[in-house]
């Protein structure tokens, strides 16, 4: 699932289907592509931009590219010849995808390839966007590497990981989370590729990671962990609390603007966390795992997928005018 600052949330299925939500309302707006049980290939990536384009990166290679507010395809690129594995877009209207170690850069209004971005020696796990003209990877050569996307040029090598790095997510004050494969997570300084501090600890089988950033001193990193949530303070990577979250493992995390945590389990449950002093706020179980969550810019509402195709609205509980969640 992918979501606009304005509360559009584009949902896809592992049969191609794609549909568009508006958030608060758990109302869905329109289906942008029909999915289909014969289907050969599935969504694996989505994202959307601020000019309502949705981008839906496809397992032969091909991401398509739709126009939300029209229900329309504007495009359609051949943009790898084997499965992309990441995509991220820019506000300026460029898409990032990776297939393999191979990064591209391309105009989504047109499908020209602008560069062909080149360093990694082995998979792809992420992608994050810096700034309208940086981006960061993480693969699993170990390291992450920050390009310019305008001029197609790598900037930084940041190699201070053990084993493959499966996330990195970029926060609203320039700063880069990055958890590996052994468990292992940095703090850097995204444009600069400057290591600020490890976080105590180790997150093993970490399935997804988020940022609490409503906060002061850089806010909360919080993975999931198997069935647990962990939560550090990413100022001083003081490990604060280690959660049993799930009965199964945890398969997606979103924060919200309230300071919120929300993660979606293999259990059959969606959980609303309060992550600095450790509490759940609310509970909602479904009939089937859930796979994808995802919530509104206001924080009022949350959208999340199952592994039997059904989305979920739950509107989520707001702090009284004036008051503070901060602990």
């Amino acid at each position: 699932m992918a979501a606009t600052t304005d509360g559009l949330v584009i949902s896809s299925s592992y049969d191609g289907g794609l549909n568009v939500w508006r958030a608060n309302e758990g109302l869905r707006l329109r289906t942008l592509a029909e999915g289909s049980t014969a289907a050969r290939v599935r969504v694996v990536a989505t994202a959307l931009t601020r000019d309502k384009l949705a981008v839906a990166a496809f397992s032969n290679g091909v991401f398509e590219v739709w126009d939300v507010q029209r229900g329309s395809r504007v495009n359609v690129v051949s943009a790898h010849e084997d499965e992309v594995e990441a995509v991220a877009v820019t506000e300026n209207g460029l898409a990032v995808s990776a297939s393999g170690g191979i990064l591209k850069v391309w105009r989504l209004e047109t499908g020209v390839l602008c560069h062909t971005l080149i360093g990694h020696t082995d998979k792809i796990n992420a992608i994050s966007v810096i700034s309208d003209g940086l981006a960061i990877s993480a693969s699993d050569d170990g390291t992450l590497k920050v390009w310019s996307v305008q001029r197609g040029s790598l900037l930084h090598t940041l190699g201070d990981q053990t084993g493959s790095i499966k996330a990195v997510t970029v926060t609203a004050r320039g700063l880069a989370i990055s958890a590996s494969g052994d468990g292992t997570l940095m703090v850097w300084e995204a444009a600069t590729g400057r290591l600020l501090r490890a976080l105590e600890g180790r997150a093993v089988r970490l399935r997804a990671l988020a940022v609490v950033e409503n906060e002061p001193d850089l806010g909360l990193a919080v993975v999931a962990s198997e069935n647990r949530l962990m939560v550090w303070e990413v100022g001083t990577g003081k490990l604060r609390h280690v959660l049993n979250a799930h009965a199964d493992v945890v398969n997606a995390l979103t924060p919200t603007v309230d300071g919120l945590v929300i993660s979606a389990s293999e259990d059959r449950t969606l959980k609303v966390w309060n992550p600095r002093d450790a509490t759940l706020v609310g509970s909602f179980s479904v009939d089937h795992p859930l796979v994808a969550v995802a919530a509104a810019p206001d924080g009022s509402f949350v959208l999340a997928g199952d592994s039997g195709g059904y989305v979920h609205g739950l509107e989520l509980p707001r702090p009284p005018p004036g008051s503070s969640r901060r602990a």
